[in-house]
């Protein structure tokens, strides 16, 4: 036999034996406590512990989450970082991959650590549960030659609201603003706990110390750093790294990061660790942001603690993504398509901020979308299957894919990216900067660029990344500041090579049997069945077909106008008898633009803002409005079209709608002789 195929073997048969299966049962339960030291609230916690014990396996292992829930909704579970290759239903978020797990119900994830070692972390992914606590370290221990180093540790950043999540947020679900918000700045909590309060990190003289660093927060921007010692970075986000010198670490949520730090030939002095809590998304407050913690790196109980040095002014160097590179040395992947994403903002009337990415603000559907892409055969790679409010996004098999998130406000973001790791390569300025932000700088990888799965996108900056699709799966990249941004829809969805998807995976019983007894469909697309059936012509096919969950194609109206039209539907689904829009009162004796304007916002608000749109945008409305006979918009439509054709002279109308006059003079003045009557 061949000595390396049987040196190969032996290899495997070793690492298949020591692989294990590393089993939990976790009854995920409301716990209270004070964990910021002052607010004593209900959260959530598992088997009554809060916060939740970290979880550690070894590479290869497969970790058995036995999940019961006894909150009073639904709940799931997300690994933060994992790629859940062939189990894409075991990824968590809720009205992705699942339908969640009922009250009083169980179920059981099981996550395969063969292609992974390294800092992750496992979060609630239905109602936001990791903003309330459910969330906790996970730790996969490489098999192979571990990075040289005495000891490790693990070290949470955390933010923490005193109110519930949902408290909070039923305020602008419900409108509830009467000029001022409830609560919206946490605070820190360092390993758990108020982060002034915790215990010290406790090192011995010349030890090299692997430091774990997870930021769990759900809207704060973390930094950690030691004083008088230096760090180097090894790891972000599950990906070793060539070692690259720091001060400290600059974390937004959702990152992590592993450095080595050496600990110190002496025990005379002890060191403070410092955490800084802060967040652009909420205003400046008086002595609340940033917010600054501090603790102890203890080498001798008694010793002199030394703080940071006031005498040097030289900046501190942060990690920066292009000057990261990977330790594999990947290069940079050649692209074969380019997604532009940018994101978008809009405020309410109420002044309440909602969030785009790409297409528009995105929303939970109906019907998984991952059950959408098992069920739709051959259309389920049709992105104008999918809910328009999913914003979806159809890869092939292997693509390469360049995606370019825009930023052009003064809010930061991460974006995390479901099922995959990705390049970072560029990063720049977009759009001017302002209010006091400084001018964001051009900057580009090395030749190896950093690989991660959670990427920061700074105010007014762009960032490109680069991915290969090869993990078939429905799913999720999404902003992780959970109050507000991903919570008011900035988030796409990835299908990716769905056609393969059906041929290699199944969605477990337990799942489907789940979603039945929340009575959420687990076939078709998700388009509410009050809403398809305003559609004339999809009513009288269902009709003939007799169910609603088979594939109907909508093939004369493209997925942007698609969108709009469900949009519009969803907006008047409890009108009484679909009613009609209230035409507007014209001015026949004002012909100007702004009369016309007038006249058309005397329609409703969403009406009015509805009709706001291009030329060709407006007549495909009116090709769909007829496709679909849907009564009320052809008629909404028609009025627009109508009372920008008030008032105006045949030339007119001709520049307003792009018509060009192919009449010749002679045969234009007869027209008009023929048809003088309708002029008196």
């Amino acid at each position: 036999m061949n000595v390396c195929f049987l040196f190969i073997f032996v290899v495997f048969r070793l690492t298949s034996c020591f692989a294990k299966r590393v089993e939990l049962n976790w009854s995920v339960e409301y716990v209270y406590g004070a964990r910021d030291g002052s607010n004593y609230r209900r959260s959530i916690g598992v088997n009554g512990a809060t916060p939740i014990p970290a979880v550690h396996v070894m590479q290869g292992d497969t970790l058995v989450l036995n999940v019961h829930n006894k909150l009073d909704v639904a709940t799931s579970l997300h690994p933060h970082g994992i790629y859940n290759n062939g189990t894409n239903y075991f990824d968590g978020p809720d009205m992705v991959t699942e339908c969640g797990i009922p009250p009083g119900e169980s179920f059981t994830y099981e996550i395969n650590t063969a292609a992974q070692s390294g800092t992750f972390w496992i979060h609630g992914h239905t109602r936001h549960a990791d903003v309330d606590g459910l969330r906790t370290p996970f730790i996969i221990h490489s098999n192979k030659t571990p990075v040289d180093y005495d000891e490790e540790l693990v070290i949470t950043l955390e933010d923490w609201f005193s109110q519930e999540f949902y408290v909070r947020m039923e305020y602008i679900d419900n409108r509830k603003i009467d000029g001022t918000f409830p609560p919206n700045y946490a605070g820190g909590l360092f390993n758990g706990y108020n982060a002034n309060r915790t215990a010290p990190i406790k090192f011995r003289p010349g030890k090299r110390y692997r430091l774990r660093v997870i930021s769990m927060a759900a809207n704060n921007w973390s930094v950690f750093r030691i004083s008088g010692h230096k760090m180097t970075v090894i790891e972000a986000d599950g990906v070793r790294l060539m070692p690259l010198e720091v001060d400290g670490l600059n974390l937004g949520p959702g990152q992590r990061n592993s450095v080595i730090v050496t600990a110190l030939n002496s025990t005379d002095f002890n060191y403070v660790f410092e955490f800084i809590s802060t967040a652009s998304s909420v205003d400046n407050l008086e002595d609340l942001k940033p917010r600054y913690y501090s603790g102890i790196v203890e080498y001798r109980e008694d010793a002199t603690i030394k703080d940071f040095s006031k005498q040097n002014d030289k900046e501190p160097v942060w990690p920066d993504d292009m000057a990261l590179q990977a330790a594999d040395k990947q290069p940079w992947l050649p692209v074969d398509r380019s997604i532009e994403l940018t994101v978008n903002r809009f405020i309410d009337k109420f002044g309440v901020p909602y969030w785009s990415l790409g297409k528009t603000l995105y929303q939970p559907t109906i019907v998984p979308t991952l059950y959408t892409a098992m069920s739709m055969g051959n259309l389920a790679s049709n992105e104008s299957v999918y809910a328009p409010q999913t914003n979806a996004y159809v890869l092939r098999h292997l693509e390469v894919i360049e995606f370019v998130i825009s930023n052009p406000f003064i809010n930061d973001h991460t974006f995390h990216m479901h099922g995959h790791d990705f390049q970072v390569t560029e990063a720049g300025p977009c759009g001017k900067a302002t209010g006091g932000y400084p001018e964001v700088s051009y900057r580009k990888s090395g030749p190896w660029p950093i690989r991660r799965d959670t990427v920061q996108v700074r105010a007014f900056e762009y960032v490109r990344l680069r991915l290969r699709a090869d993990n078939p799966g429905v799913w999720r990249f999404h902003c992780h500041v959970a109050p507000g941004h991903d919570y008011n829809g900035l988030a796409v969805i990835l299908v990716e090579a769905p056609e393969l998807l059906q041929k290699q995976q199944q969605i477990p019983s337990k799942m489907i049997e789940m979603c039945k007894m929340q009575g959420i469909p687990t076939a078709g697309n998700a388009a509410e069945q009050d809403i398809i059936e305003q559609s004339g012509t999809i009513r009288n096919i269902l009709s003939d077909i007799g169910s609603s969950n088979t594939p109907i194609p909508v093939p004369n109206v493209s997925g942007p106008i698609l969108t709009k039209v469900i949009d519009y539907c969803r907006h008047h689904r409890n009108d009484p008898s679909r009613r009609q829009p209230r035409e507007p009162v014209y001015d026949e004796t004002d012909s100007s633009e702004t009369a016309i304007q007038r006249a058309i916002s005397q329609m409703d608000d969403f009406d009015e803002e509805f009709c706001r749109v291009d030329q060709g945008t407006l007549f495909d409305l009116i090709l769909a409005a007829n496709f679909l006979d849907i009564q009320p918009l052809i008629d909404l439509v028609g009025f627009t079209v109508a009372n920008k054709m008030k008032g105006k002279t045949v030339e007119e109308m001709r520049a307003t709608f792009n018509v060009k006059n192919d009449f010749t003079p002679e045969e234009e003045e007869r027209v008009r002789q023929e048809n003088a009557w309708c002029e008196e």
